[in-house]
């Protein structure tokens, strides 16, 4: 081989190098206060194998129940003050008594515990992430609580560890990511307390798998399978929606456009009490920031189609001739 041959050769190998590059979780994913998840509850699924380059095509995946999960700052609860040291909390809107706290940082993220009927804290906090983290990375975190309920004192103690074990492409019902790296989750973990002088105790283990993708603040697939005393207790499989990464924040208007029913199934109704002008329209953003839609807008409301959407989280631009653009996140769930 010639000199020539070789330069080319090792050029094509860098640009292929360079191509299957592993992404890497940083700082960039933690999620921020005030932000909002829609998590797809779905049937069970095969993770598939362990490796570089692979592709997950849960495209068809269905789901049967949907939630919404909210950021807010640990101060803006109710139980912040039995977490000291936790900076976030996140619960379900339509379950917000049940809170779990934890803190986000440049080094990873800590879960500080939760409140569910009583406070359940971590002395030592849980590492559930450790940044940077890509492909083949490995770590263990030891955690600990003393919590009591029911008038007994409980006594936790635990460990985690978390390999990234795969990259690719994961593909779900409503984009392609080709950057995803899978995480594979385990924790061990034991539940003790004394009643009469007699010891109980529960050992508790789980697997998780989960997808991230750089610069989004939630994973984006997970399977959790939780067994107590070697028996499983809970399988959890959801895939969530969230905001696009890199589109432009939303923008207020004087004449504030309605957009409903949203969740949007087949078609929804675009509404402004003072009525659009003549050349207004809305464009139709997804996830990947490229427009799937355009709508010409007249009369103060205009009934659009999206049956041709796929399910998913959009942004919908509304443009109006000389007011400031109003953007509205529309969900397209079936």
């Amino acid at each position: 081989m010639s000199k020539i041959q070789l330069l080319i050769a090792l050029m094509f190998a860098a640009a292929a190098n360079a191509n299957a590059q592993a992404p890497i979780l940083t700082a960039t994913s933690n999620p921020l206060p005030g932000e909002r998840f829609q998590l797809f509850s779905t049937d069970t699924f095969s993770v598939g194998p362990i490796g570089a380059g692979l592709v997950w095509n849960f495209d068809t995946l269905a789901h049967y129940a949907t939630d919404t999960f909210v950021i807010a700052p640990c101060a803006a609860t109710a139980y912040c003050a039995d977490f000291p040291g936790a900076v976030l909390a996140s619960y379900n809107v339509a379950t917000p008594d049940g809170v779990s706290y934890f803190t986000p940082s440049s080094a990873g993220v800590s879960f500080n515990g939760s409140y569910n009927t009583v406070p359940l804290t971590y002395t030592n906090p849980e590492e559930i992430l450790r940044y940077p983290l890509t492909y083949n990375d490995f770590y263990a975190d030891s955690f600990k609580s003393v919590f009591t309920s029911a008038g007994y004192t409980y006594y936790r103690r635990g460990a985690i560890t978390v390999k990234a074990d795969a990259y690719g492409t994961l593909n779900l019902p409503y984009g392609s990511f080709p950057n995803a790296l899978r995480l594979k989750t385990t924790e061990i973990f034991g539940d003790s307390t004394s009643t009469g002088g007699s010891p109980y105790i529960w050992q508790y283990n789980s697997i998780a798998y989960t997808w991230y993708v750089p610069g989004y603040h939630m994973e984006l697939l997970s399977i959790t399978r939780m067994y107590r005393n070697s028996i499983l207790t809970n399988l959890s499989t959801y895939y969530t929606i969230q905001a696009p990464v890199g589109l432009p924040p939303v923008c207020t208007s004087d004449g504030p456009t309605q957009l409903y029913p949203n969740p949007a199934t087949n078609e929804c109704i675009v509404r402004n009490p003072a009525g659009f002008e003549a050349g207004s329209y809305m464009t139709v953003i997804g996830i990947d920031g490229r427009e799937v839609a355009r709508y010409d807008l007249q009369g103060a409301s205009v009934t659009v189609s999206v049956a041709q959407l796929m399910p998913g989280l959009y942004q919908c631009r509304i443009n109006r001739i000389g007011r400031e653009t109003q953007v509205i996140k529309l969900v397209v769930a079936r």
